[in-house]
Order: structure tokens, then sequence, then C-alpha cells
């Protein structure tokens, strides 16, 4: 029997989500990337302990325009990532929005939920700094890490870790180390699915 987890990819337009999920499934970074349009959506066979869980990834849009579909997304999701750019201001503010957003539609102790503070390979146009983030993440008793899709910096160890917490129950809190040295078998599925929920064989939009 394949276990089904529901991990959810939020956060403001450009701030990396879906740099962050091809990186992890694909080990691949694009340059020329085009904002999602609704929802996609992909899953990867995660197995550990001997068991295979499949887990759905769904990359939601940014834009406010698509801001009313995300709660149907959220409500039975297990996981859930919020993404800002360090070298953003905006996405940063709209994180704590992000955060609200999940709390009003999942109850806390049922998700796990982590901010991700993507694009730290851009160093000298970096607008928020570490501490600053690690107190929000505080204050709203999640997780946070810091990433670069570009280089790969931490993400399989995000993923893995956030999929983890997920099946030990969210049972201890999170100390902010990531252990990039036990990685699970990490297996692509077939397809995507856009806000409509009809599926296609073309890859994610990249955002």
């Amino acid at each position: 029997m394949v276990d089904r987890v529901k991990l959810v990819m939020l956060g403001d337009q450009g701030s990396g989500k879906t740099s962050l999920v091809y990186r992890y499934a694909y080990d691949q970074f694009y340059n020329d990337y085009q904002g999602t349009i609704g929802i996609d959506f992909l899953s990867v066979n995660h197995t550990a302990g001997g068991r295979t869980h499949k887990v759905q990834i769904w990359d939601t849009a940014g834009q406010e325009r698509f801001r009313s579909l995300v709660p149907s997304y959220v409500r039975d999701s297990r996981i859930a990532l919020v993404v800002f750019d360090v070298c953003s201001e905006k996405s940063f503010d709209n994180v704590q929005w992000w955060l609200d957003m999940i709390m009003r539609e999942r109850n806390r102790d049922n998700i796990i939920v982590g901010v991700v503070g993507n694009k730290i390979d851009k160093e000298d146009s970096r607008m928020i700094s570490t501490t600053d983030a690690r107190t929000l993440a505080r204050n709203n008793n999640v997780f946070y890490v810091e990433t670069s899709a570009r280089t790969g910096h931490k993400v399989k160890g995000l993923f893995t870790d956030a999929i983890q917490r997920y099946l030990r129950e969210a049972a201890a809190p999170f100390n902010g180390a990531i252990d990039e040295t036990t990685f699970t078998n990490v297996t692509l599925s077939v397809d995507t699915e856009d806000a409509s929920g009809s599926r296609n064989s073309a890859c994610c939009s990249i955002l």
C-alpha cells in the first residue's frame, strides 16, 4: 500500500517555488522561467523505513488574482511551505499573510508548516536577514530554512525534513538543523495538473 502525502507550495510570485520543486524532483535549474498559472502538480515517491509514500506537490501561483484558488488546496494538505525571496522585502512582508491563511484553513496541529528563504546565492542583493526571518518563523511556531534553487543549497534537505516531520507527526520541535546526508530515494511520477483539475503531460510552469 502506498501512502499519499499532500504538500502545498505557497508564497508570492517570483519567490522561486517552482524552482525549488524542480531542483528537488529533477535536480535541475532553468534561467528562463515562466510564472505558474493557477495550480501545477507533480508527485514524487518518497521511500523511508521500507515504505513508499507518494508525495503530491501542489505548486500554487503567487499572483493576487489566483489567491482565491489557494485555500481549497491548503485545507487537505499535510505540509505547507511558504517561500519568500531574501532579496525582496515585499515577498517577506507577505509571508505573514500566507501563514495567517494557513491558520484559517487548517488546524496548526494537523499540518507541518515551514518558511523558506530562497535565493540566498544572491548575497549582494540580499535585503532580509536570517535573524529577521527566524524571528518571524519562531513567532509563528514554524520552522525556517534558507535555500538556493540555483545552487541546490539545502533544497533536498528542506523537502526531506518536511516529509519526515509529517511522517513523525511533528512529535519533536524543530531545532534548525538539516541533515543532508540522509536523503531518501526520490523518483518522479508522471504529470501535472492545472487549476481546473485537467491533467496533461507537460512539465510544470516555472516560477
